[in-house]
């Protein structure tokens, strides 16, 4: 306690986790695939989705996203009950370098899985079952 009270690392998470956050929202403008930035302090959660309107989760776009962070020296994990949330929980010690460092990253690695949702049609009909009779000689 004594080290986060002379330290001023509380102060430094909040100051540091809102420059966080709004350099996550600025992202977000940027690349579609971001449906939702949230979180406290340093303490984020960036949902990555397929739709923004239907909020379709991009599952596997989170797992390409965190192991591309990895190989980049960036840890993050994916959470939520789709595993389409993007964690992040830097250490209190985070700086604003830090933050403008992963956000650098994170832009190139989303770029790799960003979709361009103009290119998406979405029909809403009921399924179409087909039967194929398949017969043995």
């Amino acid at each position: 306690m004594e080290v986060i009270e002379r330290e001023s690392l509380q102060e430094n998470a909040l100051k540091v986790g809102n420059h966080l956050l709004a350099e996550l929202k600025k992202l977000a403008k940027r690349r579609k695939i971001i449906g939702d930035v949230r979180g406290a302090g340093l303490f984020v959660g960036i949902e990555l989705v397929r739709d923004r309107i239907k909020r379709i989760p991009a599952t596997a776009e989170a797992k390409h996203v965190v192991s591309r962070m990895k190989e980049k020296k960036i840890l993050i994990s994916s959470d939520g009950p789709d595993d389409n949330v993007l964690k992040l929980k830097p250490p209190m010690v985070f700086t604003l370098e830090n933050v403008n460092h992963f956000i650098s990253v994170l832009d190139k690695v989303l770029e790799e899985v960003d979709i361009d949702f103009d290119e998406v049609i979405y029909l809403d009909m009921p399924p179409i079952i087909i039967f194929i009779k398949i017969t043995y000689q």
